[in-house]
This record gives structure tokens, C-alpha cells and sequence, in this order.
């Protein structure tokens, strides 16, 4: 919780001092975005012997847990000397306070964002929801009443249904969810990555990310993961594409010029 005191343990290396300054803390965030392959991303990254994540994926510590305090959120991860600690939670790029907590929580936090062309994540999150049976309309239905439903959610800060599962359009303002995040964290502390990229070789464009993360190399013996993909029975309606197009052009110019992610 904001003003604690960490416990001081001891710790080598740049986040080793990171900890010894600030007591027992976690070392990096993949904050999102939902449907842009965090699942497989993080399977990818945990393979490298000097990097770990939590017990489970999407603690949500710093958007709906942070009442339970840093000794709960510390539960999750097997704390050592030798490995660099990460957490990944896709809601924490769009939640109004996690990067304030986040900063809060560790101010040399390392953050990552991966990120996919913000149309089709939006069909990707629809067809998940479909899957799970949480959508009643069409899709594009869901895209033309996604601000009325939003604002039947009491408050951003809270778990809202329809704010969580029904922000199709809104999840994929990236520029504008990342700009929040700069007012905490230094651009050399935020590494924002295409998925469409990524995954084309990603255990070549993995090795940027473990630089990032200030470990060695690491290839990982050929492994491939891919998880949590759900494939679309129909194709996008044209008028779905025709009214996101339309919807992302300016947020995805300002992508480009904020971080040279192009879609």
C-alpha cells in the first residue's frame, strides 16, 4: 500500500540495487493489451533461466487487488537472489490508477506492452467473449453501443462488466492508455512491441526484450508457444471494418509517432 516500508533484503545487479534501495519488489509489468498474445509472450519470456513471473497469470493487483496489499500480491512469486521478477496483467494498460500504483509500488519498475493492429484485437475480444457466452449481440452492434454500455459501469476504478468485456474499441486506444503510463515512467523504462512482428520469429525478436530486461541471451531450444487462440467462425462484417477503420486512423497515427508502431 502506498507509504509502507519494504523489507531490505539483500540483491545483486541492477535490480538487485533496485531492491536493496526499495526493499522486495517485482521487476517488470506486461501491461496489455488483451488479445495481442500475452499468454504465449509470457510462456516465451519464463523460459529464460534468469526470468520468472506469478504463480498465475492476471493478478490485477494494481487495478481491483490493490487493497489486499503488497504482502498478498508478494504471496505469488517465488522471490530469490538470481531472477528477475515480472506480472502480467492486459487490463493494467487501460486502468485509470495502475500506473500511478504501479509507480507507487517500484518507481524502476521495467514496462512492456505488446500491441496488434486494434481491429482485429477488437474481433479477437469478441469472438473470446462469444466463446464464453458474456456477448448477446452482434458485433457490430456491441461496436455501436460499447459507450453506452461503458457508461452504465459506476466507476472506472471498480470491476465493471461491461468496461471489462465489452471495451472493444476503447482497449485499443493504445496511445492514449501509454501516455498515461510515460507520466510515471521514463521512455527508458517502457519497451512497446508490434505482435504482428513478434510473432513472425519471436525467439529472434526475444532477444531486444531480455536486453531490455538486462539478462543474457537466450534462444530457448526451439520452443514455440501459442495459447489462448480462438478462431473466428465468420469473417469481420465489412461494415465492423469499415466503422473501426474509421474509429482507430488518428489513434493509430499518434501510435506512430509516439512509439513507431505502425498499423
Amino acid at each position: 500500500m502506498p507509504g509502507e516500508e519494504f523489507p531490505e533484503l539483500a540483491y545483486t545487479g541492477y535490480f538487485g540495487n533496485l531492491r536493496g534501495m526499495f526493499g522486495k519488489r517485482i521487476d517488470f509489468l506486461l501491461i496489455g493489451a488483451q488479445k495481442c498474445g500475452t499468454s504465449s509472450f509470457v510462456q516465451y519470456v519464463k523460459a529464460h533461466p534468469q526470468l520468472d513471473f506469478a504463480t498465475k497469470k492476471e493478478m490485477h493487483f494494481f487495478n481491483f487487488n490493490w487493497h489486499k496489499g503488497k504482502r498478498w500480491y508478494h504471496e505469488h512469486f517465488a522471490f530469490n537472489a538470481h531472477t528477475h521478477l515480472g506480472e502480467a496483467t492486459p487490463y493494467y494498460m487501460m486502468h485509470p490508477e495502475a500506473a500511478l500504483r504501479a509507480h507507487q509500488y517500484n518507481p524502476g519498475l521495467k514496462i512492456i506492452a505488446l500491441l496488434r493492429n486494434p481491429t482485429e484485437r477488437a474481433y479477437a475480444h469478441y469472438q473470446m467473449n462469444l466463446a464464453k457466452e458474456r456477448e448477446p449481440l452482434s458485433f457490430l452492434e456491441a461496436l455501436q453501443q460499447e459507450e453506452t454500455r461503458l457508461k452504465q459501469d459506476a466507476a472506472p476504478h471498480t470491476f465493471n462488466a461491461n468496461t471489462q468485456h465489452g471495451s472493444y474499441k476503447t482497449r485499443g486506444l493504445y496511445a492514449q492508455q501509454l501516455r498515461v503510463w510515460e507520466q510515471y515512467f521514463s521512455k527508458e523504462q517502457m519497451l512497446v512491441l508490434n505482435y504482428h512482428n513478434f510473432f513472425q520469429a519471436p525467439w529472434a525478436n526475444l532477444q531486444p526484450v531480455f536486453k531490455f530486461l538486462e539478462v543474457a541471451p537466450f534462444y530457448g531450444y526451439g520452443n514455440h508457444f501459442h495459447l489462448n487462440q480462438h478462431t473466428a467462425a465468420d469473417p469481420m462484417p465489412e461494415e465492423a471494418v469499415k466503422l473501426l477503420k474509421a474509429y482507430f486512423s488518428e489513434p493509430n497515427q499518434q501510435l506512430a509517432q509516439q512509439f513507431n508502431i505502425h498499423f
